[in-house]
Formats: C-alpha cells, structure tokens, sequence
C-alpha cells in the first residue's frame, strides 16, 4: 500500500513514475486547491474517489484521457466536482467508453 502525504498542502503535482501500478486512488485531501496532474502520472488507474474534497474546483481533465480509468466516484463533494466528472464522462462516452461510470454519494 502507497499513501502520500499531501494533508496540509493545497497543491499538489504527483512525481512521475511514482504510481506506475496504482489501479485505485482514494483521496481526501481536505485542503488540496490545486491539482497538476499528466495522464503518464497514473497510467494504470481504474478507480478514483475523491471524499470531502472541499477546496478543489474541478478535477483536472486529464483525468479524463487515461485510457485505464473505469469509475470516479465522488463522496461529499462540491457540486462543481460533480460538474468536472460528468464532462470527463461525457468525453469518455463520445470516444466509445460507454463503461465509464461517475458516481455521486
């Protein structure tokens, strides 16, 4: 098991190479604002939940183009994550992905 410590920080740009293998990530960085993300960062993640994901605007787009993600799922968070996650389905709908799935909690 791979944890990252980012609990105080509110920004956050993961370190290529680091999460090569990591299928599923689940975050609750409270305080994260901003977040740099390439799809090379996770090559390999099926699963992203985000809890009480408060400060975060929007979940960075390039979560949409790994080709590997399956789901995000989002647990108390703003509505405008929810936005960012229905437009990353949408994208992923109209490029033949019709198994990806956005879940609300």
């Amino acid at each position: 098991m791979m944890s990252v410590d980012v609990a105080e920080a509110s920004e956050w740009t993961p370190v290529e190479g680091q999460f090569l293998q990591l299928k599923y990530f689940h975050s609750s960085f409270d305080n994260l604002v901003k977040w740099e993300v390439e799809k090379e960062h996770f090559p390999s993640l099926e699963r992203l939940i985000l809890e009480s994901v408060w400060y975060l605007d929007e979940i960075p787009c390039e979560i949409g183009k790994m080709d590997s993600l399956q789901i995000i799922e989002l647990w108390k968070c703003p509505s405008s994550l929810a936005v960012s996650a229905q437009l990353i389905q949408k994208d992923q709908h109209e490029n033949g992905n019709d198994t990806f799935q956005v879940l609300v909690k």
